[in-house]
Formats: C-alpha cells, sequence, structure tokens
C-alpha cells in the first residue's frame, strides 16, 4: 500500500509502433544485468515526474486481428549518475479493450506475465487474465527515469503506456 500517491494521466512510454531493440550494453551483449549501457536510438528515456512513488504501465498493439497476440517486453531504470537498472521483463497478450472506440484493430493487453524480476521490491501484475486492462506496477524507489522495449511476438505493433502515482 503506497501511504502517499498522486494523481496522474497514462502517457505513452513506448509509442505504439514497429518493435524496438533491447537495450544493448557497452560490451555487445543483451544480458539483463546493470551495467555501463549504450542506448538504442528508438528506446525513449522518460523523466519521472518529482513525488512519484510508483509507475503503473499498461500495453497496447495492433494486428488485423488482435486479440490474443502478443508482446515482449523489458522495463528499465535509471538514476541520476547510474547505470541503467533492468527492473524486469515478460509478455503480454493483446485482449479485446479497444484502445478507441470504432477500431478493432487496436486493443489493450489483457494478460501480463513477468518472467524475471530484478527489482528490489515486488514488481506487481494487476487484474490480469479477465479480458480488462491488465496493469504492472512497482516501486519508483527514487528512478530519475524508466523507459520499456517491446519486441517480438506476434502482435503487428507494440506500445506501452505509464502513469506515475
Amino acid at each position: 500500500m503506497k501511504l502517499e500517491t498522486r494523481q496522474d494521466a497514462y502517457t505513452s512510454l513506448k509509442k505504439l509502433g514497429a518493435n524496438n531493440t533491447r537495450l544493448v550494453w557497452t560490451d555487445g551483449s543483451t544480458q539483463t544485468v546493470d551495467k555501463a549501457e549504450t542506448t538504442p536510438s528508438n528506446l525513449v528515456v522518460k523523466n519521472v515526474p518529482m513525488g512519484a512513488n510508483a509507475a503503473v504501465i499498461i500495453f497496447h498493439g495492433t494486428n488485423a486481428s488482435p486479440e490474443n497476440k502478443t508482446i515482449t517486453f523489458e522495463i528499465y531504470g535509471w538514476r541520476a549518475g547510474g547505470p541503467a537498472e533492468w527492473i524486469c521483463n515478460g509478455g503480454a497478450v493483446l485482449g479485446t479493450h479497444r484502445v478507441a472506440a470504432g477500431t478493432d484493430t487496436e486493443m489493450y493487453a489483457d494478460t501480463i506475465a513477468i518472467t524475471t524480476q530484478t527489482w528490489v521490491d515486488t514488481v506487481t501484475v494487476a487484474d490480469s487474465g479477465n479480458n480488462r486492462i491488465a496493469k504492472l506496477a512497482f516501486d519508483m524507489y527514487g528512478l530519475a527515469g524508466i523507459a520499456c522495449a517491446c519486441w517480438g511476438g506476434t502482435a503487428t505493433t507494440n506500445g506501452a503506456k505509464v502513469s506515475f502515482v
């Protein structure tokens, strides 16, 4: 339970579009460990607003027939003067909840599964597998920025939105 929260709208963490690449570390690997990194040009670091205690992330994607299409993701965090910190990775499955009225090709994920997490606290998944919008949440622990890489899977395009609370 968060003792202090704030209201915040969902904003784009990974814009809807083609796959982006995983964080590439300076030694050329894509290992999911904390060390010096080179940020791919299409991986955008979202600044965390002052006073934010936690992040809530939702995924969305498109396909001509989007239901049950998948997205693979990794989430990273940054602190001033430090390396990228790998938070978690996993997969999301698109459901039937439309992103915008009147469209049948862009849906929110209704299922999120975390494969591995290395964060200092539990990364939580809420409302997964219920044909509603699934959410991933974690305590920020003073992060200055976060980023999300989405790739692979069967969705034609993919995206992520974040709300800081």
